[in-house]
């Protein structure tokens, strides 16, 4: 494994940690499946908020050991998204979590929820 992490993985954490430079919201361009509040969080015993949700991500961002796969998203038309599976409570689904800069320099979350994928 890399010691080094790579650059889209950096702006994306620091973007992450500041409300002005970060987004979560569904249209039809950007359909999204981003639900924190519906995720019990393990460290506090209560749901995920937007910000906690976005700091978490940060910090999975930041952590070398975290796996993140890219994928070419269908909306925006070939826009690379970042995906990560994290998980809160072993023996249990992960979360799955996908964001990708955007316009105006921003970090767009599109999903954060537990993982209906294989």
């Amino acid at each position: 494994m890399t010691t080094e992490l790579e650059p889209i993985r950096i702006l994306m954490a620091s973007k992450a940690r500041h409300t002005r430079s970060r987004v979560n919201r569904h249209s039809p361009e950007l359909p999204s499946d981003w639900a924190p509040q519906k995720i019990e969080n393990p460290k506090v015993g209560f749901p995920f908020s937007d910000d906690s949700a976005w700091h978490l991500i940060a910090d999975l961002l930041e952590d070398k050991n975290q796996e993140v796969k890219y994928i070419i998203l269908n909306k925006p038309p070939g826009k690379e998204a970042s995906v990560m599976l994290h998980i809160l409570v072993q023996g249990q689904t992960p979360l799955y979590i996908k964001v990708h800069m955007g316009a105006k320099d921003k970090v767009i979350g599109r999903s954060f929820h537990i993982s209906d994928r294989n």
